[in-house]
């Protein structure tokens, strides 16, 4: 296979090498990967190349551009790849993160792992088992990656639609380990200072944004839709320290904004509030509410960005928002569709 990474690559050789810790990200730059690319250029190829080689941004911009054209030609996928490894990259570098190391992939990923693995076969690459690696002086990546796997394996089932709600039942476990993961972040970071982002009441408003995100990347995940999920903690601590606010998750070429919302009983309508929507960009919002006691949930359905700026705008007590009837969401069916979900699921779930 064309080795067509490496020239710009070597280009960069002067960097500290730290043995085998980072030789099998080398190796799967020169290896393209059918599944799992979105994930594997957010979690190590561009940390690695910004981070850790220190490659400029703009040429690991191409790099990364390069690597995600070869993965997508195998597969025979289209899309914006250009603005996704600009994306991929400049997070990266803004957040200052690092890879995560082969073992690491391999206990806290396994499908991304057998992946890799797949992929490094065919140049008899193995890996010792040692590691160089230096610690990470703010351990912020490797915390959240454990716990949104953590918060993933937390039980989940979706029952039914009803009227073009996903309805979904919350197990009790689910709550009481939701709420201690939240928690924990929350002793984990408060030593940040508190801004309007994260105020009294942020326990309730981020475990809220867990399940609502959880739901969304377990049923991506169900259909079999590629995705990249930017947990809330991460999303929550850039705007604290003056970082520009990231999506929830990244579809395709699609930013997402999940809204959640709690009530007694069925709302009428959905508020988004117009200052976050003005500055903070996302292609997709997508609706999900829960009863009280978070026992239940359900997928409203979604909007594109132009469908919400051409809504009501109304004054409430937190400032002017877009008034959102329920009535008038795009059934959550046609989103699945529109990220190409297996339509062989789809049809057997509505049937």
């Amino acid at each position: 296979m064309e080795n067509y990474a490496s020239p710009s690559l070597l280009k960069y050789g002067n960097f500290k090498r730290e043995g085998e810790a980072y030789r099998w990200i080398e190796e799967l730059l020169k290896h393209p990967v059918d599944d799992g690319r979105h994930r594997l250029l957010w979690l190590v190829v561009a940390p690695y190349l910004v981070n850790v080689k220190g490659v400029p941004v703009s040429e690991a911009e191409k790099i990364a551009y390069d690597w995600l054209v070869e993965c997508c030609r195998r597969k025979k996928v289209e899309g914006d790849l250009r603005r996704l490894a600009k994306y991929y990259v400049n997070y990266a570098s803004r957040r200052r993160l690092k890879p995560l190391s082969f073992q690491t992939l391999k206990s806290q990923y396994p499908e991304l792992f057998e992946i890799v693995e797949n992929a490094l076969k065919s140049s008899n690459f193995q890996f010792n088992g040692g590691s160089s690696e230096k610690p990470l002086k703010y351990k912020t990546f490797e915390i959240i990656a454990n716990y949104e796997e953590e918060l993933r394996r937390l039980p989940l089932i979706a029952i039914r639609v009803v009227e073009e709600e996903w309805e979904y039942e919350i197990e009790k476990s689910t709550l009481v380990e939701a709420k201690a993961i939240v928690r924990r972040l929350l002793n984990k970071f408060k030593k940040y200072p508190k801004t309007e982002h994260w105020k009294k009441g942020e326990e309730e408003n981020l475990l809220l944004g867990l399940l609502a995100e959880k739901i969304l990347d377990m049923t991506l995940n169900q259909f079999k839709v590629q995705h990249v999920w930017n947990h809330p903690i991460i999303q929550d601590l850039g705007i604290r320290k003056g970082e520009p606010s990231e999506p929830d998750f990244i579809v395709g070429n699609d930013k997402v904004e999940v809204k959640a919302s709690s009530s007694k009983r069925r709302p009428e309508s959905y508020f988004v509030n117009r200052r976050r929507f003005e500055e903070h960009y996302a292609d997709i919002y997508v609706f999900i509410r829960f009863d009280e006691s978070l026992s239940k949930a359900w997928i409203s359905g979604w909007l594109t960005r132009g469908e919400v700026s051409q809504k009501t705008v109304e004054k409430l007590k937190y400032g002017e928002a877009f008034k959102i009837p329920l009535r008038e969401l795009n059934p959550f069916k046609t989103l699945l569709k529109k990220w190409n979900a297996d339509e062989i699921m789809l049809k057997t779930f509505y049937d």
